[in-house]
């Protein structure tokens, strides 16, 4: 999984310096999404595309309105899953 976080970042741009904490917030993003599609039977690209997910890291929204602004994200998005995806990155902005 490590492995395939590196390769998406370089794809659409990530700084190879990118903190063990951004690493840890995809990762945590990711398994969020994982657990999700398990529950609704979908591919995890109809929830949301890792390349969102990754600017989601980066950009470490801390409110409705910041996560609206990113790429990718769409209000219906942002409706299902803000405040999960809002509190994921609380959980480790706060540790």
């Amino acid at each position: 999984l490590k492995a395939r976080l590196k390769a998406l970042e370089k794809v659409v741009g990530a700084e190879e310096d990118d903190s063990a904490d951004d690493d840890s917030l995809v990762q945590a993003l990711t398994e969020w999404r994982a657990e999700l599609c398990r529950e609704k039977g979908c591919p995890a690209f109809v929830i949301m595309h890792q390349k969102t997910l990754l600017k989601i890291a980066r950009a470490k929204p801390a409110s409705y309105e910041e996560l609206l602004a990113i790429e990718g994200i769409s209000k219906k998005r942002c409706d299902a899953y803000g405040e999960a995806i809002l509190e994921i990155i609380k959980k480790h902005t706060d540790s």
